[in-house]
């Protein structure tokens, strides 16, 4: 039984050192293939180029305008001697933007400046710019609204009712 042991001793121990294949000489060992690489995501599109913003007189964009409010909706109504311009708004804040912006409107509307500056100050008349208040040669009242604003017009020429009707109503189309 003793010789049966060591021999199974011995036999253990050779396959321990010694199972390993064996490589003929001169040959080298192959590195493993590396795993096949994901395709690079495709790229980000390209946006189409945006159309050059429209040029306004004094380059203000409206900034005083309550109808350039974003989120507003402006609305050209017929009103006993001249137009109201609806401007409401959803969110609370837009809202109170188109009503401040209308009462600086109604404090612009009482300028009467000699020399037209369009600076966005109020002191440009009224002539130029994009705004539906149309502020030349008219009178204009605030009334806030739990939506926004109604600012009525009105011309100081009772002949000039139709262009005010029509000048208000082409400047809230380009809006």
């Amino acid at each position: 039984m003793r010789n049966v042991v060591t021999a199974l001793i011995a036999i253990a121990v050779w396959f321990s050192f010694g199972c390993g294949e064996k490589k003929p000489a001169g040959k080298k060992e192959q590195p493993m293939a590396e795993p096949a690489k994901q395709p690079a995501p495709p790229p980000e599109p390209v946006p189409p180029p945006q159309p050059p913003p429209v040029e306004r007189v004094g380059k203000g964009a409206m900034a005083r305008c309550p109808s350039s409010v974003q989120g507003s909706r402006t609305e050209i109504k017929d009103a006993a001697g001249g137009v109201d311009v609806v401007i409401t708004a959803a969110d609370a804040d837009k809202i109170k933007e188109v009503q401040a912006r209308a009462g600086f409107l109604a404090e612009a509307a009482k300028k009467d400046p000699s020399a037209v500056e369009h600076t966005g100050e109020g002191d440009g008349g009224g002539g130029l710019g994009g705004c539906p208040v149309v502020l030349k040669d008219t009178t204009i009242s605030v009334a806030n609204t739990d939506g926004g604003a109604t600012i009525t017009v009105k011309p100081t020429d009772a002949a000039k009712l139709d262009w005010l009707k029509r000048e208000a109503t082409a400047r809230a189309s380009r809006l």
